[in-house]
């Protein structure tokens, strides 16, 4: 995996590639895109291919990497032509078998690709004159020698790695924000103390703490420093990709898994694990009768692991064999089945009809002009098979309305997340329905924050995701009316995993105020925040790398007769992490009447600001304070409630729960815990009253 230097560079130096290399003629790519688009916009049948001139077909397969790759392809699409060319003097029909049809979908997308190369060229030369070639050499030279970036310099990447590589712009941002924010804190520490560090690893965005403060040296027993080693090794970056994600050890890495997979559980639909009701034994014949079937599908039936072929041959062996003939009919849906792809072609046999698939490729053609010509129709029969299906055909085909009545390119989708074509249909009409009441662009959300709507299977942990980071949003003060009108930013924040904790660490770090100074734009402030959280942190001189060893090490000690391993302590900041994320004030009353302890941290730590401002309430509503330390109030009570829920004692629970993800210098943790055990005993109205 690229690190964000790595990427940056990159980038750099093919936006310079491109603005000096004076071979490009914009015209020249531009008739070349005309022709190319003609051609595939006719390509019909197999012997179109004899409408592509040679010298562009030398140009859309010069870049085929390495050299005799290229030259195989082009032998076999020459042999393909010159086949071509017999059939049409002889006035007889092109037959070609299965690879050399693939061989022509490769080709389809090769052109497609060298289309949106040359589109992206000549925009870039367009728009971009010589003028930014000295601030792109400028920051290779930053990135080469270590030194620092300005807030200029952020402005000129995010907007040059947008420009490049439009797709991956949200993930490479994260990338490539990480090493600037972990080069410019390293920079700030080493000016300002004179203390030069070795440079540390190159660190994806993430709100766990990678690299604690050096602390007092405290004896400890041969068996606390083990657990400390493995602290530390369990600490060891993690990635952050398209969805935000946090601390947890076995974290999906979300940006990096490819959605464009038959998911694990892709036999949901097509059931093959259950037995059949009344089945009987098929005998030879049959088992013979499917090897013939799949044959004539250009499959080896004897490929096939048992349990697969002994659940096919329970099935009615007629009704496969004329589902077997009208796929090599209609030939356009088989013949974009990849070689050995046995997942695909089973479900397309065995739960698929002529009804379903035709009324899913109709649709495609009438509605979003997807025709046998150009990749999608492949991707989609490859990575979203389930679509042929009777629940994925009528999912589709009710979504297609919602696509075109609210203007929704259909290509992000098959893009981003090919799956949420056939998405619950019921489940995307709810959510348009409760988008709307903030009078929000559904273009816009759905186009880009369809995992957050409907993930695909593996990603189910995050179900719903959308609608609660809406409700976060509300439980936190923002106002969604104003923020649905940021359409620049408000899906970045949509998609983020974990967005309560997120906000907890920036109202802990004192920006309530900076966050909601205009509402107008709150949200674009909390997706800036998020996204440069690093850098915000080291700003303000804190030590936002590695706060779980020193949670664990703090705990332990507080609690020194009860001691828990790292490996339960893991399960604990995973119990958390798993809860509901919401806590509403009706919910948060019902802990205060059911633990009293809660109730006296509650009116005894609350904000004493005398203003009623929208602000002054928010402070209130979100902030405990501790001295001179604020912890956020929504985290105390919901994390304490996990933990009472967990099985810890009151006091305990309390404890964490005010340490939980706050940044405490040791006299700030120090203070709160002193606090804590004085509760219930008489000087604790003296020590909470000095906290405010």
């Amino acid at each position: 995996m690229s690190s964000g230097k790595q990427i940056l560079t990159n980038i750099l130096l093919s936006a310079l590639n491109i603005k000096e290399s004076h071979g490009i003629n914009v015209k020249d790519l531009a008739f070349d895109n005309s022709e190319l688009k003609i051609f595939l916009d006719n390509f019909k049948m197999s012997e179109d291919i004899l409408n592509l001139k040679k010298p562009l077909l030398k140009k859309v397969t010069a870049n085929i990497e390495p050299d005799s790759s290229r030259d195989e392809f082009l032998t076999e699409i020459n042999f393909i032509i010159g086949l071509a060319e017999i059939a049409k003097k002889e006035n007889s029909k092109l037959e070609l078998d299965k690879e050399q049809l693939l061989k022509l979908e490769k080709l389809k997308e090769i052109i497609s690709r060298y289309i949106q190369k040359n589109e992206f060229n000549i925009k870039y030369i367009e728009e971009n004159g010589a003028k930014n070639n000295e601030s792109y050499r400028r920051l290779l030279r930053l990135t080469e020698d270590d030194e620092l970036y300005s807030a200029d310099d952020y402005d000129v990447v995010e907007k040059i790695v947008n420009l490049i590589t439009p797709e991956n712009a949200s993930s490479n941002l994260d990338k490539i924000y990480t090493f600037m924010n972990a080069a410019n804190a390293r920079k700030l520490k080493e000016k300002y103390t004179g203390v030069v560090k070795k440079k540390e690893p190159n660190i994806n965005i993430t709100l766990t703490r990678i690299e604690p403060k050096k602390e007092e040296k405290v004896e400890e027993s041969i068996e606390e420093e083990v657990i400390e080693q493995e602290v530390i090794e369990e600490e060891k970056p993690r990635v952050l990709e398209r969805i935000i994600e946090d601390y947890t050890p076995d974290a999906v890495e979300i940006e990096e898994i490819e959605d464009h997979t038959i998911s694990e559980n892709f036999f949901e639909f097509v059931n093959l694990g259950e037995s059949k009701k009344n089945a009987v034994l098929v005998d030879a014949e049959n088992a013979q009768k499917l090897k013939e079937i799949f044959a004539t599908l250009g499959f080896n039936y004897d490929d096939f692991d048992d349990d697969l072929r002994k659940e096919l041959e329970l099935e009615n062996i007629n009704r496969l064999e004329k589902q077997a003939e009208y796929l090599i009919k209609q030939k356009i849906v088989l013949s974009k089945v990849v070689s050995k792809n046995t997942n695909v072609i089973v479900y397309l046999l065995t739960r698929s009809t002529k009804e379903y698939i035709e009324i899913v490729t109709r649709t495609l053609e009438n509605r979003f002009d997807i025709k046998s010509a150009g990749g999608e129709l492949f991707r989609i029969v490859n990575y979203a098979t389930t679509i042929f299906g009777e629940e994925g055909s009528y999912n589709f085909v009710e979504n297609a309305k919602l696509f075109i009545e609210y203007n929704i390119d259909i290509n992000k989708i098959i893009d981003t997340n090919i799956n949420f074509l056939y998405s619950n249909n019921e489940n995307l009409k709810e959510t348009i329905d409760y988008l709307k009441k903030y009078k929000a662009d559904i273009k816009t959300i759905v186009e880009n924050c369809s995992f957050a709507i409907s993930p695909p299977f593996a990603f189910q942990e995050h179900k719903n995701l959308l609608r609660k980071n809406i409700e976060v949003l509300k439980m936190y003060g923002f106002n969604l009316i104003d923020f649905f009108n940021e359409k620049d930013s408000y899906y970045t924040v949509l998609n983020t995993t974990d967005l309560a904790s997120k906000i907890d660490q920036l109202i802990e770090v004192g920006l309530t105020e900076y966050i909601h100074g205009n509402e107008k734009f709150a949200g674009n402030t909390l997706k800036t925040l998020i996204i440069k959280r690093n850098y915000y942190a080291y700003k303000n001189g804190l030590d936002v790398w590695n706060s779980l060893k020193i949670e664990f090490n703090r705990l332990n000690k507080a609690h020194p007769d009860n001691k828990m391993s790292y490996d339960e302590f893991l399960k604990v900041k995973k119990h958390i992490k798993e809860s509901n994320e919401l806590i509403s004030e009706e919910e948060i009353g019902i802990i205060k009447s059911d633990y009293p302890i809660m109730g006296i941290v509650d009116e005894s730590t609350r904000a004493s600001i005398y203003s009623d401002t929208p602000l002054a309430i928010l402070k209130r509503k979100t902030e405990l304070i501790y001295g001179t330390q604020i912890i956020s109030r929504q985290k105390v009570f919901r994390v304490f409630r996990a933990l009472i829920d967990y099985g810890f004692e009151e006091k305990k629970a309390l404890l964490y729960s005010l340490m939980h993800d706050s940044i405490l210098e040791e006299q700030e943790y120090i203070f709160i815990k002193e606090s804590v055990e004085e509760m219930g005993v008489d000087k604790v109205e003296s020590q909470l009253l000095r906290s405010i």
